[in-house]
């Protein structure tokens, strides 16, 4: 209740209730590092091309969270962009509880010398959720930036 602010600052306090947040796990990683652990290199960022979350090693992966509940199976073009990925690499992401990800990179980048560290972009529709919002706008954080940091 602003009832007793006094009106001289009342109107520059803004405060926005139920709103809709997406934001990377304070444990997770925004870089994804093509060899590190020296164990790939050439491209790739995991060993294998995993098709499940679960067969990764830690470092592989980033988690993301969402403040509301997400729909079961999102479609990469339909429920999210991914813009700036290299050409090679495919960006999984695969639902882990109703309010999170877990994201990671299969393939093999084609050009990857260290000067081809680039970054690439998430960007969430609001169609991911189960109840959607009003608009794409009332969505704090729907694009995130994700950074490659190639090692050849």
């Amino acid at each position: 209740d602003l009832s007793a602010v006094p009106s001289a600052t009342k109107n520059d306090i803004k405060i926005g209730f139920d709103k809709i947040l997406i934001f990377i796990g304070a444990d997770r990683q925004t870089v994804f590092y093509e060899d590190k652990r020296g164990r790939y290199g050439a491209g790739k960022f995991s060993k294998l091309n995993y098709t499940t979350y679960s067969d990764l090693n830690s470092f592989e992966f980033s988690t993301m969270n969402l403040t509301k509940n997400v729909i079961a199976n999102p479609v990469a073009g339909t429920h999210y962009t991914i813009n700036g990925l290299p050409n090679g690499l495919i960006l999984k992401l695969e639902r882990v509880a109703s309010i999170g990800f877990h994201i990671w990179l299969n393939g093999t980048a084609v050009n990857h010398a260290n000067s081809d560290d680039t970054s690439f972009t998430i960007t969430f529709d609001k169609s991911i959720y189960q109840a959607p919002p009003d608009s794409n706008d009332d969505i704090i954080g729907r694009t995130q930036t994700f950074q490659l940091d190639f090692k050849d």
